[in-house]
């Protein structure tokens, strides 16, 4: 059965989400140094298969635009990459992408994104994909846009298959949860708790793809913080 995270009670609480970390830190500090010191990657891979896509297109001088891209079979990591190009293309200004309507919609929640840190959606010039860009073009906008696995939402509720292990990635989770502290300094506690059994389990050896039930919780824990602070926000 579907692990669900009851915090995506519906789409448009999954949108409050994403737009809330389209706006975040991509490099705080302490989850900086937990992939630095630590050295992940074991239980990434599917996020590592698509930065790598990344980063052999980012080298490429290629102007292909999304319209010949619909009309084309691509690889989904292939195809993610030039979707984002042509937003980022669009956002500039700098040429027409063809963007369709539809696909300008679905990249919306990207307005979040400064100017100066467009580039790095595309991963150019990266050693390793920060974990911002991991939730929001890994993790989300691979979801949204391309054929694969699209199990995100269906207006009732999300369910992440557990074979989705890189959601339950211990760098991200960590990201999630660091990146909220400047927005509600009470959740250090929280976050302190996250981080030391992370640390813990990385030590070990011990991947959260079998903790199920852990990350889960820790999950709901971040999502609904977020959702209160968002709905506060508006208030």
């Amino acid at each position: 059965m579907a692990a669900i995270i009851k915090a995506f009670k519906n789409a448009e609480d999954v949108e409050k989400i994403i737009r809330y970390y389209s706006k975040k830190d991509a490099n705080p500090e302490n989850t900086k140094r937990f992939v630095e010191e630590l050295k992940l990657g074991q239980e990434s891979d599917p996020y590592k298969g698509v930065f790598k896509a990344f980063k052999e297109e980012s080298k490429k001088d290629d102007e292909e635009s999304f319209y010949k891209l619909e009309n084309e079979k691509r690889k989904d990591d292939t195809a993610l990459y030039y979707l984002i190009k042509g937003y980022i293309g669009a956002r500039k200004g700098e040429k027409d992408t063809d963007l369709t309507k539809e696909t300008t919609e679905r990249l919306e929640f990207l307005q979040g994104i400064k100017e100066d840190e467009l580039d790095e959606l595309l991963c150019k010039d990266k050693d390793i994909p920060s974990q911002k860009w991991h939730f929001l073009v890994s993790w989300y906008a691979y979801k949204k846009l391309t054929n694969k696995n699209k199990t995100l939402c269906d207006g009732t509720k999300t369910t992440v298959s557990p074979s989705f292990n890189y959601f339950y990635c211990k760098e991200l989770i960590i990201w999630l949860a660091e990146v909220i502290i400047k927005d509600k300094p009470e959740f250090q506690t929280t976050f302190n708790r996250i981080y030391n059994e992370a640390k813990n389990d990385a030590e070990a050896g011990i991947k959260w793809s079998c903790k199920q039930a852990v990350a889960i919780e820790f999950l709901d824990e971040i999502f609904n913080t977020v959702l209160s602070i968002t709905d506060n926000n508006v208030n």
